[in-house]
């Protein structure tokens, strides 16, 4: 949680000289708050991606 604070920072150091039409230090808490709820609410699970078990190869050389 602590380097998703520090990474935004840095962003909003590195963009301090944009052009954007909202003020600098709403841009930085904008940026902070995308990076803490990319850390808190990530989808990517790897749990739900690897194999349970052996496959079906397996079971066919070794069911006999």
């Amino acid at each position: 949680m602590a380097q998703a604070a520090i990474i935004a920072l840095q962003r909003f150091a590195a963009s301090s000289g944009s052009t954007s039409k909202i003020p600098n230090p709403l841009m930085a808490v904008i940026e902070l708050w995308r990076a803490l709820t990319h850390d808190f609410f990530d989808r990517y699970r790897p749990e739900k991606h690897y194999m349970r078990g052996r496959g079906p190869k397996w079971h066919e050389k070794h069911d006999h």
